[in-house]
């Protein structure tokens, strides 16, 4: 038998995805090589191992994480730099930084 092409490794250009590309293929082996009652393969989704899940942090609002002077600051530096630059500076996202302008611009 000849040896196959891996297409998976030959055609990815993300390696970070690469081992849940594997795993992914590995699940739907097995199950092409099982089947239900009815007849049918049996193909679930499972979750990323309790290791691998992404902990999230619970982080307080941006008002409560700057004083109201820091805030101004913020509001003031997004007139001379880019929201990204602002986001960087400040450790935020540049998400954050858009809802901070759009809540305090006025005020």
């Amino acid at each position: 038998m000849a040896a196959g092409v891996d297409l998976i490794t030959h055609y990815s250009n993300r390696l970070d995805v690469l081992a849940d590309l594997r795993e992914v293929q590995r699940q739907l082996g097995r199950a092409q090589a099982t089947t239900d009652a009815t007849g049918r393969h049996s193909v679930r989704s499972l979750p990323p191992p309790a290791r691998e899940r992404k902990q999230w942090v619970k982080r307080p609002p941006l008002t409560e994480q700057f004083t109201p002077k820091q805030l101004a600051r913020i509001i003031r530096d997004t007139q001379t730099m880019t929201q990204a630059a602002v986001a960087e500076k400040y450790g935020i996202s540049e998400v954050s930084v858009w809802r901070l302008v759009k809540k305090h611009k006025g005020k």
